[in-house]
């Protein structure tokens, strides 16, 4: 009982005290609608410094729209026929329509490309690039990259690679050989190589310049920008980098946090889940004891116990 008290006022004290000084993912903001079929799109950000609410006017159907990043929507455009294209437009609703560097729109010929079109999306931007994808039910789909200004910055369809599940981070897009599934490399918004195909079980996307891999043997690792291994394999799991720091679970000495050269900042032990540090706070807890949970600074300090 003592347990289950101790866990709701956790809870309580992170809802009311701690959750609201982290960043919101702004791709998943919440819409209102008004009496006139027109969306407001609020901002629940604290860093989000834009007007704090957008009104889409018809005849956009906003069933879905996101906010992409660099003042950037998505939204729905329905035609006479009844057909529903996607376009982004700005803070000033200008359309901005997904063309080719030749000019003409994508969708006529993607969907004479992709078969059985099961849906469309476009990730947010990291930095003024993008992916989209057309995902279908059969095995034929299409994935670009596109720039802010709608244009397509890189084709799929061209190339012998395709895009795997990461997405945009620090400028690299991940892809993998066609032929080879496993050997997964990373290029640039127009398709440059940066980083040659590497075998691994799996690869991550770019945090401050880190990127996980995993090793036949099961083992994880980092590597830098250049594909070269700076944080040699020998992890049974790991999190993404963030503010300087990665938790990852050693073998032998359970939890820790170590920096971008591989170096132990903070131990825990085997007993004690982290979670990534965001503004200078990590939260810990015994995953036997979800109740028990602690913040600690970037030494290892308990700031506080909930």
């Amino acid at each position: 009982m003592k347990k289950a008290v101790s866990f709701i006022m956790a809870m309580i004290f992170l809802f009311l005290f701690i959750t609201p000084a982290f960043s919101v993912d702004e791709a998943e903001k919440p819409l209102v609608p008004f009496e006139d079929l027109q969306w407001i799109f609020k901002s629940t950000d604290e860093n989000y410094h834009k007007p704090e609410e957008k009104t889409f006017p018809n005849p956009y159907d906003i069933y879905s729209p996101y906010y992409l990043g660099n003042e950037r929507w998505l939204v729905f455009r329905e035609n006479a026929d009844g057909t529903k294209d996607p376009i982004m437009i700005d803070e000033n609703n200008k359309e901005i329509p997904f063309i080719f560097q030749d000019g003409t729109e994508i969708y006529d010929d993607i969907l004479s490309y992709v078969e059985k079109v099961s849906g469309i999306s476009v990730h947010r931007f990291n930095d003024t690039y993008t992916r989209i994808d057309f995902n279908s039910t059969s095995t034929k789909s299409w994935h670009g990259i596109i720039d802010i200004n709608g244009m397509v910055t890189f084709d799929f369809r061209v190339h012998r690679y395709s895009m795997t599940a990461g997405y945009n981070n620090e400028g690299l897009f991940s892809f993998y050989q066609r032929n080879h599934p496993y050997d997964t490399g990373f290029m640039d918004a127009f398709g440059n190589i940066i980083i040659k195909p590497l075998r691994y079980n799996s690869i991550g996307d770019f945090h401050e310049s880190r990127a996980y891999v995993q090793t036949d043997e099961w083992k994880y690792g980092f590597i830098d920008k250049t594909g070269k291994v700076v944080i040699e394999p020998q992890y049974e799991r790991v999190q993404d980098f963030s503010e300087g720091l990665a938790a990852v679970l050693h073998p032998e000495k359970g939890w820790q946090f170590i920096d971008r050269y591989g170096n132990t900042v903070i131990e825990l032990g085997p007993d004690r889940y982290p979670d990534q540090f965001k503004e200078g706070r990590s939260f810990v807890q015994a995953p036997e004891d979800p109740g028990n949970l602690t913040i600690i600074d970037y030494k290892g300090n308990e700031i506080a116990k909930l």
